[in-house]
């Protein structure tokens, strides 16, 4: 039986899974008030998104930020992430309070066949012009360095018997230089 796909969250595996999305700005004072059971507070600041599952819930959340929304990559990188979350922490494979609990989480993204997107957007650099105004501005998202990524690429093209895959062009610079490297 072919595997059924819809978008990231097919490709990650979790097609038939109902899983609930939603959207939040970097300004919301809170974006996880609404569901923290009191007396536990969190950091939001600067997270790209959010997975979280209520107390004796059992349909998961993904709260994204929404000016990932304008970046394709990071949008898909970040969705992958938060729903390898679901794998690993909303299946009882972890916890969540492990140490490397999000490097894991990426490295399952890679697995998954979506660390493309998760090692392209490690380093984003975004330009900008409006009427004489211009800048630029460096940003950085997920939880491996883009060296780690390379390896780990490599390493999945090595087990699916890929000695060099089409899709390893896609990389950025960076990234295919530690791919290659790694190869």
């Amino acid at each position: 039986r072919a595997r059924r796909r819809r978008g990231v969250q097919g490709y990650m595996g979790l097609a038939d899974q109902p899983i609930g999305l939603d959207f939040y700005t970097q300004q919301d004072d809170d974006p996880l008030s609404w569901h923290t059971p009191t007396g536990i507070t969190r950091e939001t600041s600067g997270a790209a998104g959010y997975f979280y599952q209520t107390y004796g819930g059992d349909r998961p959340q993904i709260r994204i930020e929404s000016s990932k929304l304008d970046d394709t990559t990071s949008l898909v990188a970040t969705m992958a992430h938060e729903l390898g979350h679901v794998h690993l922490i909303g299946h009882g494979r972890l916890e969540g309070t492990e140490e490397d609990h999000e490097p894991l989480t990426d490295l399952l993204v890679v697995f998954m066949g979506l660390g493309i997107f998760s090692a392209n957007s490690v380093i984003r650099e975004r330009n900008w012009q409006s009427a004489d105004v211009f800048g630029w501005s460096v940003g950085r998202l997920g939880y491996l360095p883009q060296e780690a990524f390379g390896y780990a690429l490599a390493k999945f093209a090595r087990a699916r018997g890929e000695p060099k895959p089409a899709w390893a062009d896609h990389l950025c610079t960076d990234v295919q230089s530690y791919f290659k490297q790694a190869s």
